[in-house]
């Protein structure tokens, strides 16, 4: 999760909970019975020599699916992965320096950021039709925004917002007091302005987000969670603390959020930083922390740099990953933790230093998944090694799991 410049902005749904898929949903045909749980074998359905797929999405019902590359070239499937059809994201855009991951929303909309070569451009696509046509438009300022949007995609919400990653003296705050909003898919847009600087946003409900701030642009600031229910127009405080540096946050429902931590008033010069994860049940109103961990630190005369993301969150599950970086050279890492109870209680996983392949899980209870050439039977506690080894995977069922790997899309079932 390092911050780059020219990398594009990553797409975040409000409910991410593919637990709420209807029963019939994940009911597989009688020769898919076995759940998946210590074996997987693979079918190719899909393969084109010409690309090489970095990724694959479904939506919840699993239903709507996409495999793609990086330069916009995929497949995608509007019947469970039956039959796929061919698509070049450019014959829409033109030409585009790279794409992020689609966010999609159902069996019919998805949606998809895209940058130009030079980074200086960006652009929203949004398609209501399984991917078979896209429209994009384009973001109406210049600047180059390196923290996450937000999209709400039931109402065709975007929020946008540039930040720094850290609270270094030195860091360019200038401009980062600003969120720009559209309600319309990109169509139009707004300017919504905090007299702190924003650090993070969340979607919560139809007409409601959060943001993480800040008072200023040093490690000193007072650091504070503000609430809107109307689209960023007027804000009021939610929580704030004079210890704990809110950087990350985070809701898969109306109710359910957390919102990530660090302590850098006290802990500035240590050779540990803590930090913290703080809970809400009900939509923000109230908070509370309900964890400590700490990463290795190195004080401001280094690299050091500190981020919170969520892997996914499908209540009462969660898994977060708190990457840092601590010498000279600024070397990153990834420390991964569970919670399944809704944030009460966390459970350290592993150090990811340089691990490449991002893990996917299987619903119900989120404890069998696979990543690369490993798979767990344990939430992600421990793995062991297989024979295949894929790029990316998704699981559309207990039963049931699609990936990528080189030229190929494969379907996975129990053997």
């Amino acid at each position: 999760m390092k911050i780059d410049r020219l990398l594009p902005i990553s797409l975040l749904v409000l409910s991410f909970v593919m637990s709420a898929c209807q029963k019939d949903e994940i009911i597989p045909p009688e020769e898919e019975k076995t759940p998946i749980s210590n074996e997987i074998l693979w079918t190719v359905i899909q393969q084109d020599r010409n690309l090489a797929f970095q990724t694959i999405h479904f939506d919840p019902s699993g239903m709507f699916g996409m495999a793609y590359s990086g330069d916009g070239r995929g497949y995608s499937t509007h019947d469970a992965g039956k039959t796929w059809r061919a698509f070049n994201l450019t014959q829409w855009l033109d030409q585009s320096g790279g794409f992020s991951y689609a966010t999609i929303a159902d069996t019919k909309m998805a949606w998809m950021n895209a940058y130009d070569i030079h980074g200086s451009r960006m652009f929203f696509g949004s398609t209501e039709d399984a991917g078979n046509t896209w429209t994009f438009k384009e973001f109406p300022y210049t600047r180059t925004f390196q923290i996450p949007a937000a999209i709400r995609p039931s109402n065709k919400a975007i929020y946008v917002f540039e930040s720094a990653s850290l609270p270094f003296e030195w860091s360019p705050w200038y401009r980062k007091r600003s969120m720009f909003v559209s309600l319309d898919g990109g169509a139009s847009w707004g300017q919504r302005s905090l007299a702190d600087y924003i650090l993070a946003v969340a979607p919560v409900t139809a007409s409601t987000i959060m943001v993480a701030a800040a008072s200023d642009s040093t490690r000193y600031a007072i650091s504070s969670l503000f609430i809107s229910s109307d689209n960023g127009a007027t804000w009021k405080p939610s929580l704030t603390d004079s210890l704990w540096y809110f950087h990350g946050i985070h809701f898969a429902t109306s109710t359910q959020g957390i919102a990530v931590a660090a302590r850098y008033r006290t802990d500035m010069d240590s050779s540990r930083l803590a930090q913290a994860v703080f809970r809400t049940l009900d939509g923000g109103i109230t908070w509370k922390k309900t964890y400590e961990l700490s990463v290795p630190w190195r004080g401001k005369d280094y690299a050091s740099r500190t981020t919170a993301g969520i892997l996914f969150a499908a209540p009462p599950v969660w898994v977060l990953d708190i990457s840092y970086s601590f010498t000279g050279s600024g070397g990153l890492n990834i420390d991964r933790y569970r919670s399944d109870d809704n944030g009460l209680n966390w459970a350290y996983l592993e150090n990811l230093r340089g691990y490449y392949y991002e893990p996917a899980f299987a619903p119900p209870d989120w404890k069998v998944g696979i990543r690369g050439n490993q798979m767990t039977q344990d939430g992600g506690r421990t793995w062991h090694v297989k024979s295949w080894l894929i790029t990316r995977a998704f699981f559309t069922s207990p039963y049931q799991v699609f990936a990528v790997k080189d030229s190929l899309i494969l379907r996975g079932t129990a053997p």
